[in-house]
């Protein structure tokens, strides 16, 4: 069978046998037996010759126990994996890594402190968790790689914005600077710091004021924010500002808010000062009709005062006038009284005296006893009948 030659049928396919590249296929194909055997394994090819394996890295002592030098990302998970160990193993990794990567070397030792100025107070975060108390002055310990530590500022402080605002009619001013003084109370720091951050300034006052600041020159012509309203804008936004913070932030205190006059653009100078210009010399003219009204206002007054004067002083000399006369008035009458009971006296002394003259005479022409004194003398003559029964001491 073997030596006897006939056609051989070509073996069948398999597509899952690849044939060896290193045998060509045969141009006279060969009877097969009955029994086919199976095709011949392909012989496994060549292998390239091995790369040349890298030389080891030369780890330092101190990474020993990593195995080689940690990339960022490894360092903040060696950090990360640490934390816990303490505030010894915090330091030596930090201070491990700043001497292998060159960086500058801040002593973990000096991280683990924090210095509380006066006017200030310290807030502590654990592991992402702001903590109670409050750090008041001085100096405090804190674990570096798990505690991070900020100030907050509980003096009165002052902000400084730049608001450019557009007026009602379009006009763009630049208010360059507005000072805001504030004050974070200390009993509200750990509630405003938790809702709000450490930079609720920015929120609360810096956009606030610029909020309103744009609200209200959106709401007023120029000639209202540059001049007829401008000196209650402070008290305005003051009230404004504090009135928000009582609201959201009750431990924020404004304490003033100063604002400079804006900067306009140079046309709008250029006319506002010729509008001024005109309206100093409208106010100078009206000054001088004020003046000219003040001054015949005055010599009315003075005119008016001067007749005043002059009828108070006529007045004045007419009641001395009647003061006068009722003087003499009454200096008359009590002369007249005097004269008046001067002359009754003497009439009474003269009717007194005719009496007792014509009794005596009566008495004379009765016979009875008489008495007759001659007048420029001294010498007293009786008569009567009963001359010698009177009493001889009335002659003496």
């Amino acid at each position: 069978m073997e030596d006897q030659e006939v056609p051989s049928l070509p073996p069948p396919q398999n597509n899952n046998e690849i044939p060896p590249q290193d045998q060509a296929v045969p141009q006279v194909q060969q009877l097969q037996p009955a029994v086919l055997e199976p095709a011949p394994e392909p012989e496994p090819e060549p292998q390239n010759q091995p790369e040349p394996e890298p030389e080891p890295e030369v780890v330092p002592w101190y990474w020993w126990w990593w195995g080689h030098v940690p990339n960022d990302d490894e360092y903040e998970e060696i950090k990360y994996n640490f934390k816990h160990i303490g505030i010894i193993t915090g330091m030596m990794i930090h201070l491990i890594y700043c001497v292998q990567n060159n960086k500058p070397l801040v002593p973990a030792a000096v991280e683990a402190i924090v210095v509380v100025p006066e006017g200030y107070v310290g807030l502590l975060w654990r592991t992402g968790f702001l903590q109670k108390p409050l750090l008041g002055p001085g100096i405090h310990v804190k674990i570096p790689l798990l505690e991070y530590s900020e100030l907050v500022r509980v003096i009165p402080k002052t902000n400084k914005v730049s608001v450019p605002c557009s007026t009602k009619w379009g006009v763009m001013i630049n208010f360059e600077e507005i000072k805001v003084v504030s004050q974070l109370h200390e009993e509200y720091v750990f509630e405003t710091v938790l809702n709000h951050g450490t930079r609720y300034y920015l929120k609360w006052i810096n956009e606030n004021i610029q909020d309103k600041m744009n609200k209200f020159c959106n709401a007023h012509t120029f000639q209202q924010v540059y001049i007829d309203e401008f000196d209650t804008i402070q008290e305005n936004m003051k009230e404004a500002l504090q009135s928000d913070c009582n609201r959201h932030v009750p431990g924020i205190q404004i304490i003033s808010v100063n604002i400079t006059r804006p900067t306009i653009p140079d046309g709008v100078r250029l006319l506002h000062e010729q509008m001024e210009e005109e309206r100093t010399k409208v106010l100078i003219a009206t000054e001088h009709q004020k003046l000219a009204l003040k001054e015949a206002e005055t010599k009315n007054q003075l005119a008016v005062s001067e007749a005043e004067t002059n009828a108070t002083v006529t007045k004045i000399h007419m009641e001395q006038q009647l003061m006068e006369k009722d003087g003499l008035k009454r200096q008359q009458a009590i002369e007249n009284e005097m004269y008046l009971a001067r002359e009754m006296s003497m009439a009474d002394a003269h009717l007194y005296r005719v009496t007792r003259e014509s009794e005596a005479n009566a008495i004379k022409r009765n016979g009875s006893q008489l008495m007759e004194v001659v007048p420029g003398t001294n010498n007293t003559f009786f008569f009567g009948v009963r001359v010698a029964n009177m009493d001889p001491r009335i002659f003496h």
